[in-house]
């Protein structure tokens, strides 16, 4: 009995490790949950308003449907959170500025996308599958001032430089995926930005802050590596 316990433990030595890689493997490689995605979406800012102030001066106009883009990557490090980062732009205008034919100005942000997510489907079985989630946007933003601004400054003296600030918002959405590799990405949410401008006037110099936030909605397409 002993040399028969011997052996069975010795035959189970040897066979763990065939039995428990192929596990491991599949757990790894389990459907398409844990892949890497990639994300192009237009984006469309509705109502909101943008403030400005400075030296205790305030003046604000609502803000004119705005317009731009997004490209990111989402990579999924627990089955329901993932890590992330994307550059957007948003061409905005404001009631005021429309009025006066004033070309639009434009923001460029840089954004840190932790999401959670609630998977759904396997792309390797041959179903639908994706993923329900909310993503915070959160980094640095660039300003880029309109050139009817620029050019009215500097007609009489003045002028502005681009400007640098902080954002911060909140999307709700879902990827979609028809096949393993290629589907949607819907999403709408809220997104507010804080940038501060170097402003010059008739040989006077301050910063001018701007706040701007506004209802952000995406659609676009996803890829799954």
């Amino acid at each position: 009995m002993p040399t028969l316990a011997r052996a069975l433990s010795l035959l189970t030595i040897i066979a763990a490790p065939t039995l428990v890689a192929p596990t491991l493997a599949e757990a790894q490689e389990a459907g398409t949950s844990w892949v890497p995605r990639l994300y192009v979406d237009g984006q469309l800012g509705l109502f909101g308003d943008a403030r400005f102030s400075s030296g205790g001066n305030e003046a604000s106009d609502a803000l004119e449907p705005s317009g731009g883009g997004a490209i990111g990557i989402d990579a999924p490090v627990l089955p329901i959170f993932s890590l992330g980062a994307e550059v957007s732009f948003l061409v905005w205008n404001t009631d005021g500025g429309d009025d006066y034919e004033i070309d639009p100005s434009g923001l460029l942000a840089v954004s840190f996308v932790p999401r959670l997510r609630i998977p759904f489907g396997d792309g390797d079985a041959g179903t639908t599958h994706g993923a329900f989630y909310l993503a915070a946007l959160v980094g640095p933003t660039i300003s880029f001032p309109s050139d009817d601004i620029g050019d009215g400054l500097a007609s009489i003296g003045g002028s502005v430089d681009t400007g640098f600030g902080l954002h911060g918002g909140a999307l709700l959405g879902m990827q979609l995926f028809f096949t393993r590799t290629v589907g949607i990405d819907l999403a709408a949410g809220y997104q507010h930005h804080v940038v501060w401008h170097e402003v010059s006037v008739l040989g006077s110099s301050g910063e001018v802050r701007l706040d701007l936030g506004q209802l952000i909605i995406r659609a676009g397409i996803a890829i799954a590596f």
